[in-house]
């Protein structure tokens, strides 16, 4: 071979090099400058049916990918029912509080295959605002006597604010719907409510639809795969052999379970949530806010002055304290005396999301939650003497009183946390639970305080930080949860909620009150706990009035765990992580 057949040859597998190295289709130049490959057609090109099984290759894996992922990495999963809210909404539709306009959800009671199980029927509707001009509702379906509307031009009696309507027959319609006495969440109004369902196009992103699906949600399926399941984890399992279920995990294998006055016992000691400062904040029940403008329809105040010790209760009030609507303020004036405001509403469990439904069977009505918090923002301005601003909740025999001196702390005038007996006013029996701080309210400065009382464990934060702490034991020595004591938030007269202002001129705003998690054990004398095996779990809803969980059928068995709840993902303006 010459010199110059040896050189051509180099040349071409120098192409055939490039050839294989380049993807089809793709652009380049060969060292001649000649383009690459050929426009010419030849042996070597690519075929029609080259195209299509690529594609299909393609597919195939992207479908094997994905079941591959779906069985062992992460699945989505739709909410059906309401058993976690306020965690994750099941189907449900809204409520607006005429009073305060709060937008709060109610579920629709339905299966967990997602079949909506309401009863509407026909009626007559008044749809139009009411003249009164401090209330917002507009469906009214009834008149005066609270009689139902037969026909258009019958008279209307608001169910809100109970003024009379006089309207044009254009604003009379027949529907299906339903009414419900309801009470806001916020600002327990009280009020009369039609509930009109439709169905709207499903399809369609401009839907009137009225129906919210439950959330959407993704299953982390390995998790547990990698670590144990935790206390307070959102666990998706199967129970029977059509069903999943989503509840929080609250027992681990071996472990006793026992609930009593709402809170939950594991080996017979109370399980404090709030060392857990982020299932704590996820799990407690925001009832009350001083920010939400309220329109003056609930004749009940949410917080009043009450009477010093002698004067008794809401008589002989000395007016220390004066509320601004406008501002949504409380100013104090409490120089030299102590003036105590009280919150008035009721602080029980009741869910304004189970108004549709019934509930679980055997459960009791409303009770009374003894675990509160207050949270508030003080401005002081002046002070005498040894002035101070905190708080005050009652829980049975015992009164937790916060005290934070106004200026400038020191040793001897630390900030205070002790449990007294009885009230905390008048004469003070102080029984040795206390704990100290060197902590104080600066003058001129908004400063934010929480107190809480929940799980047997007394926290006080000054500005997002925790200062003092006490703990304590309210289930009786010797007593036994096969017969267990009345709870003492159930007895008469045994809880309030007090903000303290003493020996100084204050400003109060952000009044803001938060009632935790009660649970209730299966009304049944037969159901006193569950003694968990070395490989079961317990589990329970958040929404405890409306859940079907442990208390019914008991433990979990470890092999039915098929993952971790992690975020909602839909609706979007929902997207969060599940705690």
């Amino acid at each position: 071979m010459s010199k110059k057949q040896k050189r051509k040859g180099q040349h071409r597998g120098g192409e055939a090099q490039v050839a294989r190295a380049t993807p089809p289709g793709s652009a380049v130049t060969n060292v001649t400058g000649l383009p690459w490959p050929p426009t010419t057609e030849g042996p070597g090109d690519r075929t029609f049916f080259d195209s299509v099984r690529e594609n299909l290759e393609a597919f195939l894996v992207a479908v094997i990918l994905a079941v591959i992922i779906r069985h062992f990495a992460v699945e989505a999963f739709e909410i059906p029912t309401g058993s976690m809210a306020n965690t994750l909404y099941g189907i449900h539709t809204s409520l607006e509080c005429p009073n305060c306009s709060t937008d709060y959800n109610v579920a629709l009671k339905s299966d967990s295959s997602g079949q909506i199980r309401v009863n509407e029927r026909d009626m007559f509707v008044y749809d139009d605002e009411c003249p009164h001009p401090s209330c917002t509702l507009r469906l009214h379906s009834r008149g005066p006597g609270d009689n139902p509307l037969r026909s258009p031009g019958a008279p209307v009696v608001c169910a809100s604010c109970r003024t009379s309507i006089s309207g044009e027959s254009s604003s009379y319609r027949r529907t299906r719907a339903l009414e419900r006495t309801t009470r806001c969440p916020m600002c327990d109004f009280t009020y009369r409510a039609v509930i009109e369902l439709e169905a709207g196009d499903l399809w369609s992103l401009w839907s009137t639809s009225t129906i919210h699906s439950g959330n959407k949600i993704l299953v982390t399926k390995f998790a547990y795969s990698l670590g144990k399941p935790e206390r307070w984890d959102v666990i998706v399992f199967s129970f029977d052999q059509w069903k999943n279920y989503i509840k929080r995990l609250v027992g681990l294998p071996g472990e006793q379970i026992n609930i009593w006055d709402g809170d939950l016992y594991i080996n017979g000691k109370v399980e404090m949530k709030s060392k857990h400062a982020y299932i704590q904040d996820t799990l407690w029940r925001h009832i009350s806010s001083s920010d939400v403008a309220e329109r003056g329809l609930n004749p009940m105040p949410a917080w009043v002055e009450v009477a010093p010790p002698g004067g008794g209760r809401q008589q002989g009030v000395d007016k220390n304290a004066s509320w601004s609507p406008g501002a949504k303020r409380w100013s104090i004036n409490s120089l030299p005396d102590t003036t105590r405001i009280e919150y008035q509403r009721p602080c029980d469990n009741y869910y304004s999301y189970n108004l549709l439904g019934t509930g679980i069977e055997g459960y009791p009505a409303e009770v009374v939650v003894g675990d509160r918090k207050v949270a508030f923002t003080v401005k002081a301005a002046r002070t005498k003497g040894e002035g101070w601003v905190g708080a005050e909740i009652r829980d049975g025999d015992f009164t937790f009183q916060l005290r934070l001196p106004v200026g400038t702390a020191s040793a001897e005038r630390p900030a205070i946390l002790e449990r007294i007996r009885g009230e905390g006013q008048g004469e003070i029996q102080v029984d040795g639970l206390r704990a100290t701080h060197l902590s104080s309210i600066p003058l001129n400065t908004s400063t934010h305080i929480e107190l809480e009382n929940v799980d047997d464990r007394v926290v006080a934060r000054l500005n997002g930080e925790e200062i003092l702490t006490l703990e304590y034991r309210s289930f009786p020595a010797g007593a036994s949860f096969t017969n267990p004591p009345v709870p003492p938030s159930q007895e008469p007269g045994a809880q309030y909620l007090r903000i303290v202002v003493s020996g100084a001129q204050a400003e109060l705003e952000s009044l803001r009150v938060y009632r935790d998690m009660y649970y209730i054990p299966r009304n049944r004398s037969d159901w006193t706990g569950v003694q968990l095996g070395d490989d079961e779990y317990f589990a329970l809803g958040d929404n405890a009035p409306s859940s079907a969980d442990g208390r019914y059928w008991g433990a979990l068995p470890a092999k039915n765990l098929m993952g971790k709840a992690l975020l909602v993902f839909w609706p979007a303006m929902q997207c969060k992580f599940i705690r």
